[in-house]
């Protein structure tokens, strides 16, 4: 099997080099009939997303075991958003699903749906990435 990404942008696809590699590819095949299929790329969630993600979960951390008498870790708080937001079927029953694999818009999604809960259910205001004390709160609650 063999790809290509092809890009657009404005508007505009290089067709030349496109259709150069394609017509390459097909007169290096042998006779027969031949599928071609198109989907579209999506990048992973980014660096900045993910930080911002473990920065929330930090303080929904210390908020959670301040009001709950015992630790809460970050890595609770990641488990039970991605068990109530990205839940797996699995032969064995319900599990919570990842994060590393989200597409920037998926992810946003996910980040969205977490900072709605935490204000709505739990009173906790989060900091947005425009946030100039962003760097701040990442200092405090992700040590």
């Amino acid at each position: 099997m063999r790809e290509m990404t092809v890009v657009k942008e404005r508007g505009a696809v290089d067709y030349h080099a496109a259709f150069e590699t394609l017509n390459r590819w097909l007169q290096s095949c042998a006779n027969g009939e031949y599928t071609i299929s198109m989907k579209r790329c999506q990048k992973k969630r980014t660096d900045p997303q993910n930080k911002l993600m473990w920065v929330w979960f930090g303080i929904i951390a210390k908020e959670w075991t301040d009001s709950q008498g015992y630790v809460i870790t970050p890595e609770d708080v990641h488990d039970v958003y991605c068990m109530l937001f990205l839940p797996k079927n699995t032969p064995k029953g319900r599990i919570a699903g990842s994060t590393s694999g989200l597409s920037v818009e998926a992810m946003t999604e996910f980040l969205n749906r977490v900072q709605a809960d935490a204000e709505t259910e739990y009173g906790i205001q989060l900091p947005s990435p425009e946030d100039k004390f962003l760097e701040e709160w990442a200092a405090e609650y992700c040590n």
